[in-house]
């Protein structure tokens, strides 16, 4: 790190060195001139003389100054006249959704889930709306703030719509993580908002089943995975997973990108229309005769998804228990719950990484946002009655699974030749007599 707490870059000073990357350094700040906290992020400079590099700054530079949302990091001050190039950014009192899920081990509850769902797909509504394709949307680059809402970060490989290629495609390295990285990115395209809509997809699988849908003991296994092989059904993991839920996550990771939604206006249509919160419903058990099952509490029944939707903005009483973490979605609705027209998204409404110092006993559960209206749209197709079968594999040699059976294949090869040779020993001496 080049710089040290107490050190001053123009009118920001240093209170700690946060991290270092491949790329640049990070540094948690205070604007002398405000008094504001600030995020630095300050390019490596033996890799800024690379001109794919400086541009690549100057298109994060552009992007961050020109956002403004509740659920992506903006910039905090342009600046004009610098010393050395670097990015203010908003500083976001938390840690990354990968620490937070760390610390949290298993599976995120089902509201919780669905609630952090709709708090991304409202972000990426708001990036593609301004021609923005975030390209590497991972629990890295998502910051769990302290009052437990989502912030998108990092827009270093962001694309900008219209904005030209900063390297030949075949010179250039793959962009994105292996584990969320779309079929098309990984085949060496650009990718576009159907791509993070494959990422969010990738996203919502972990959260729900505790892993990624492909996993293996090497990168190349992960992305052949995401070509040639199919999600193992989430239902199948969690049975509580309402089919419906189950399948949204599954058709925005759907492998040929037509077959996805096309817009995260799409995704959020069904999202705010499922029922219970996400959750599959309960068998109801015959009552006895003798002794009525008395009815659970309406927190207990909230939090297992049961009964009657949540009641939107009203916070829960001190009294009853509440369940930790971001809300679940808006009240259950009737109605089918499908997909709008292409080229018909829904406007969508209005947490290098900011501190990462979150942690700690979660905060009380926060009120919920009122459901946004439905829109009649005539001849849209039930989420749960979609085409999910088995797509079509990209490339013709199967997917390797693993260290294990790559050594398999090895051992198998090493039998036949062996075999081969035990043969024409045998018939060599047959021969002889």
């Amino acid at each position: 790190m080049r710089m040290k707490a107490g050190d001053q870059l123009d009118h920001f000073e240093i209170i700690e060195p946060l991290g270092e990357g491949a790329y640049a350094e990070t540094y948690k700040a205070r604007d002398t001139r405000s008094g504001q906290l600030v995020l630095l992020k300050s390019p490596n400079p033996l890799l800024f003389a690379d001109p794919a590099i400086h541009q690549r700054f100057v298109r994060e530079s552009e992007i961050a100054n020109g956002l403004n949302h509740p659920g992506v990091q903006r910039g905090i001050d342009p600046g004009k006249s610098r010393t050395e190039p670097y990015l203010a950014l908003e500083y976001i009192e938390g840690e990354t959704l990968r620490k937070w899920l760390r610390a949290h081990q298993g599976k995120v509850p089902i509201g919780q889930a669905v609630g952090w769902g709709i708090e991304l797909a409202e972000a990426l509504a708001y990036l593609h709306s301004h021609k923005i394709v975030h390209r590497d949307l991972k629990p890295e680059n998502v910051i769990v703030g302290n009052d437990l809402r989502l912030k998108i970060i990092d827009f270093g490989t962001a694309l900008l719509e219209g904005a030209r290629r900063l390297t030949w495609r075949h010179l250039t390295e793959a962009l994105g993580t292996p584990d969320y990285m779309s079929p098309e990115q990984i085949q060496g395209e650009r990718g576009d908002q159907r791509s993070d809509i494959y990422a969010w997809g990738i996203i919502m699988y972990e959260l729900l089943t505790g892993h990624v849908p492909f996993e293996g003991d090497n990168y190349l296994a992960v992305m052949a995975g995401h070509l040639q092989r199919n999600p193992k059904p989430i239902r199948e993991q969690r049975s509580e997973v309402s089919p419906e839920l189950e399948a949204v996550v599954l058709t925005a990771m759907r492998r040929y990108p037509e077959n996805r939604y096309q817009t995260a206006g799409e995704l959020l249509a069904d999202l705010r229309t499922l029922p219970r919160g996400g959750a599959a419903p309960s068998p109801s058990p015959s009552p006895s005769p003798s002794a009525p099952a008395a009815p659970l509490p309406p927190a207990a029944r909230t939090a297992a998804g049961l009964g009657s939707p949540l009641s939107l903005g009203t916070p829960p009483a001190a009294s009853q228990p509440v369940a930790p973490g971001p809300p679940a979605v808006a009240a259950a609705q009737s109605g089918p719950h499908s997909r709008p027209a292409a080229g018909s998204p829904r406007p969508a409404t209005a947490s290098p990484v900011g501190g990462v110092r979150g942690g700690g006993s979660r905060p009380a559960q926060r009120a919920l946002p009122p459901p946004m209206p439905r829109s009649g749209v005539a001849g849209r197709v039930p989420v749960t009655e979609r085409d999910l079968s088995p797509e079509k594999p990209i490339g013709k040699l199967p997917a390797p699974q693993s260290k294990g059976a790559f050594w398999g294949f090895v051992a198998m090869i090493a039998g036949g030749f062996i075999a081969i040779v035990a043969i024409i020993i045998v018939l060599s001496v047959v021969l002889r007599k």
